[in-house]
């Protein structure tokens, strides 16, 4: 197990580079410079991860051996895993959708598709950011404390939200108990891919407007192949 404070593992880093290649797609089509703020975060995840590596490496940070895994091929294991704290984010985003209600995309003028290849690219852009660094870094310095972490980032991941949905309170409790899902998932799996592709598929239900039959029937439907997952390959949690 690496002590190293962030994960590098290949289906995490596939998507990234396909967030890049929407990124280019959208913004030589649309031109909205808006578009480019995702790939924006994308390097500055990527700038703080180099430094989070560089003090690793020189004693400065202490990081928990189990904190965070790197694995530098893709196995059955690793796939198996990811999948099912995949769908435990997206079993616990829509389950969250039927208290507070869901949300859809604002702004950008997108076409529906448009605005789903959108929701990929932010989702990537914001957990490169929110769970690679942010969360990672919290958790870093509270080893004792991963609940607190998880609110903590949360929290962060709430207000940062409210520069979109300003003042409507069932979209930032939405995003608030969404950021803290994500971040539990990536504390599980220590890996970045399942809350990447969690966020990626919610965001894409809200593109598409999926709010009042997709929640009750995803959410049961993941819920009844987590549990054929765990009946048939055993993942041990």
């Amino acid at each position: 197990m690496s002590n190293k404070p962030f994960v590098k593992e290949p289906i995490s880093i596939l998507l990234v580079l396909l967030a890049a290649c929407i990124s280019i797609y959208l913004f030589t089509f649309d031109q909205n410079i808006t578009i480019l703020f995702p790939a924006f975060l994308i390097s500055i995840a990527m700038g703080f991860q180099t430094w989070i590596k560089r003090k690793t490496k020189k004693g400065d940070v202490e990081t928990e051996e189990d904190t965070w895994q790197e694995e530098e091929t893709l196995t059955k294991k690793r796939v198996l895993s990811d999948s099912y704290y995949a769908m435990i984010s997206i079993a616990g985003m829509l389950a969250t959708s039927l208290f507070v209600g869901y949300i859809s995309y604002r702004g950008l003028n997108l076409s529906v598709d448009n605005a789903a290849l959108f929701g990929i690219l932010i989702a990537c852009a914001e957990e490169m950011f929110f769970r690679g660094v942010l969360f990672i870094y919290i958790l870093t310095n509270l080893k004792q404390h991963p609940t607190i972490a998880m609110i903590g980032s949360a929290v962060i991941f709430m207000l940062y939200h409210s520069a979109v949905y300003g003042g409507d309170t069932s979209a930032l409790i939405y995003v608030g108990i969404g950021g803290f899902i994500l971040s539990w998932v990536t504390w599980k799996s220590k890996s970045l891919t399942p809350s990447i592709i969690g966020h990626s598929i919610n965001n894409i239900f809200a593109a598409f407007g999926l709010v009042i039959t997709a929640p009750r029937f995803l959410a049961a439907t993941t819920l009844l192949n987590i549990t054929h997952i765990i009946t048939i390959w055993g993942i041990r949690l």
